[in-house]
């Protein structure tokens, strides 16, 4: 689990005045955030941060919790505990920007990569068929673990029913396929898949946003799909799937 999402544990300096905590609130790549309200819930005070994205506030000993957010930003909570005797820290905070539109973003390099749709299509007849994309992707991104951050309206459970899946592709010149004479090589020429990879979805703090979450990928193609669109296993449920809804994310890593 990334330390971002850790709890954080704040250390009390034993003093004669009032404690308080310091810190920074930054972007996930590290760009300080001006005018973020840091909370500790239950306590009076919503203190801003500054141009360096800095604040101050009062702390008491106990377990709290630590409200964040900033206008464009996905608020985040923190769990912690303030103990009496020890230096505290400056604990930086990371938020994530909130996506304006729905779709799936990559965290990348400095910034979010904004994935483009791209239509299904289907090779075959009622005895075989292939499905995949013709078009080459027109994202790529340079990462070693794929983060995405997915931006829609859906409940987590609606998300959960459609399928939503990741896939590997590759690229299929020709293909047997099942006939009237039995089989024959077909010109196929699109990006098919080749397996699930797997996946890890978060619901974030916003009601709206999803973390979509990887192991070490290889360099390759690959498409966030749902209902088995690219599953070469779920022929069948193709031609139930409205044609405006037949659509796959895909991407390549370098």
């Amino acid at each position: 689990m990334s330390a971002r999402f850790l709890p954080v544990l704040f250390l009390l300096a034993a003093c004669g005045g009032p404690p308080t905590l310091q810190g920074q609130v930054v972007d996930i790549w590290g760009t300080p955030i001006e005018g973020a309200v840091v909370i500790v819930q239950g306590q009076a005070g919503r203190p801003e941060t500054d141009a360096q994205g800095r604040f101050t506030l009062p702390v008491i000993e106990g377990e709290h919790t630590l409200r964040v957010g900033a206008k464009g930003y996905i608020h985040t909570f923190h769990e912690f505990e303030v103990v009496a005797g020890a230096d505290l820290p400056r604990p930086v905070i990371q938020l994530y920007p909130e996506p304006e539109e729905t779709g799936f973003y990559v965290v990348s390099h400095g910034q979010y990569t904004a994935l483009q749709p791209q239509k299904v299509e289907r090779l075959g007849n009622e005895l075989a068929s292939i499905q995949g994309l013709r078009a080459d992707p027109a994202v790529s991104v340079e990462v070693s673990s794929l983060e995405v951050i997915f931006h829609t309206d859906l409940k987590k459970s609606e998300i959960l029913q459609l399928g939503l899946e990741l896939h590997h592709l590759d690229y299929v010149h020709q293909q047997e396929l099942t006939g009237p004479l039995g089989k024959s090589p077909v010109t196929v020429n699109m990006w098919v898949s080749q397996g699930e990879v797997d996946t890890e979805l978060t619901q974030m703090r916003g009601r709206n946003d999803y973390r979509i979450t990887t192991g070490p990928v290889e360099p390759g193609t690959y498409a966030f799909h749902t209902q088995g669109l690219l599953d070469p296993e779920n022929l069948e449920s193709f031609e139930r799937i409205p044609s405006a809804l037949r659509v796959a994310f895909p991407f390549t890593v370098k």
